[in-house]
């Protein structure tokens, strides 16, 4: 019987252990709200909606639309080509200054 009860402590110091080892794995991956909190203010605010490309196209159908309505023939059909094909070309040059701007500030918030 003496030595069930030495095997019984003997794994429960293993078994305490492997708890503890646990515990300090869980601990290391777990976030602190503090450096959580710290991480969430240091970006420059909150995120501004960004409508430009959304005007832009809402433009190109208004102008669609509008030559469609008060044209006739082939002028209306080159008015919308005309349109549209400005509306996306400015929504295309928006694009890729939104995504400029994404870059440059993800580079940023990198570099701090």
């Amino acid at each position: 019987m003496n030595n069930d009860e030495g095997g019984d402590s003997d794994a429960v110091a293993a078994l305490r252990e492997d708890v503890d080892r646990l515990q300090e794995e869980l601990d290391a991956r777990t976030v602190s709200i503090a450096s959580l909190r710290d991480d969430l203010t240091a970006h420059d605010g909150p995120p501004q909606p960004w409508w430009g490309p959304h005007l832009v196209l809402l433009y190109g159908t208004a102008l669609a639309v509008a030559a469609f309505v008060l044209l006739d023939g082939w002028v209306a059909v080159a008015a919308m080509v005309i349109g549209y094909l400005g509306a996306i070309g400015t929504y295309v040059v928006l694009m890729l200054l939104a995504g400029g701007v994404g870059v440059i500030r993800r580079l940023r918030q990198l570099w701090r």
